[in-house]
């Protein structure tokens, strides 16, 4: 968690001296970027939405960078994931399980790690969405990809 260091006419108390790095520990959206894996694209897949921010300090802490897009496909949720799986371990990227949390839009979730980074996959449910997000087409899998930040604490496993 972010300290704030207030001025205040009391004592401080242990949990308030807590000392806290000046800058987020994360990597910052250009290196993600620089990363031959923010390219990977699922042939035949059509990019319904860019999504992506810069690392970002919030009241409750730190938050990554994150790059990729909402894609359609007419392919299985097992495609999308072989696909995905086959071209991250040509560049050496591990699969991992660690903060890869399915969301409230997610029926399936992937990630592989590299160091101080994670790509994760998410097969979407369609009626979490609006209509307009598919522009009328009909796709057989909706689905998230993105490379992200990830703690820098935490190694990826060795395998």
């Amino acid at each position: 968690m972010l300290a704030l260091n207030l001025a205040c006419a009391g004592p401080q108390t242990a949990a308030s001296t807590a000392v806290v790095p000046s800058t987020n520990p994360y990597p910052d959206r250009q290196t993600l970027l620089a990363d031959p894996a923010s390219t990977i694209r699922m042939p035949g897949a059509d990019e319904l939405r860019p999504v992506g921010a810069e690392r970002r300090t919030t009241p409750e802490g730190y938050a990554t960078a994150f790059d990729g897009g909402i894609f359609g496909v007419h392919a299985t949720p097992a495609e999308v994931q072989a696909f995905y799986d086959a071209e991250l371990r040509r560049q050496a990227w591990q699969p991992d399980t660690y903060q890869v949390l399915p969301t409230s839009t997610d029926l399936k979730v992937w990630g592989w790690c590299k160091p101080e980074r994670l790509f994760r996959v998410a097969i979407l449910d369609p009626s979490s969405f609006s209509p307009s997000l598919t522009q009328g087409h009909v796709y057989e899998t909706l689905f998230h990809a993105t490379i992200n930040g990830r703690t820098p604490a935490v190694p990826c496993p060795s395998h």
